[in-house]
């Protein structure tokens, strides 16, 4: 089967304390593998594990049955990773910030800037942030930024998506919006990842669940 990720065996530890020991499972398409876990339990170090982001002290992650380490440029090319950093800069609107990730990540090279920003206002549009697409990062809310970052999962088309702490910050109708865009991902076959310190959310009764208790230090 295509765009598996498998993990086996993992652990890391940190400043001599063990966050997480022998984790093993499998993400499938159509899949959503929801990590539990409480502030300084690992939930963030794992997803840099499962993204290459960081080296495990044992273990390996595969996509396809090929270490990411050896499969690296078919991985990241099926890979979204959207991180509670935003990877967005503070001086920059939401229309240049957009236009700068697509662009690093080599995906407007056959298309016109125009038809570009067209699609980066269509998705503002949906995120209810047309009226902020002119001013500046630094002043839009900590809620519309946080919607701003969904934005990527609109203009970017990968297979797994990686979230890191998603439905923080977001309203009850960014959580709803968000949860209806990760259910439509799952049902078109695609893979999620994502974290936080909650258990419930209303997903896929197929959702998986892995619950990471931090270590005394």
């Amino acid at each position: 089967m295509k765009n598996v990720l498998t993990v086996e065996g993992l652990a890391y530890e940190r400043n001599s304390r063990l966050l997480f020991k022998q984790l093993t499972f499998q993400l499938f398409p159509s899949q959503i593998l929801h990590i539990v876990g409480a502030n300084g339990s690992g939930k963030t170090t794992l997803l840099q594990i499962l993204t290459g982001l960081r080296t495990p002290l044992i273990g390996k992650v595969m996509w396809n049955g090929i270490s990411i380490e050896k499969n690296n440029i078919n991985f990241t090319e099926n890979l979204l990773y959207v991180n509670h950093r935003l990877g967005l800069k503070s001086t920059l609107n939401p229309v240049e910030n957009l236009y700068l990730y697509l662009s690093r990540r080599n995906l407007i090279h056959k298309q016109s800037k125009q038809k570009v920003i067209h699609d980066i206002y269509q998705v503002l549009e949906q995120l209810n942030l047309r009226d902020c697409s002119k001013r500046l990062l630094m002043q839009l809310s900590v809620g519309q930024q946080r919607r701003l970052s969904l934005a990527k999962l609109l203009l970017i088309k990968a297979d797994c998506w990686v979230l890191d702490e998603p439905f923080t910050s977001l309203d009850n109708a960014g959580v709803a919006f968000l949860s209806a865009l990760m259910e439509k991902h799952s049902a078109e076959e695609g893979s999620i990842v994502f974290t936080s310190h909650q258990t419930n959310y209303s997903l896929s009764s197929g959702i998986k669940k892995i619950f990471l208790d931090p270590k005394p230090c």
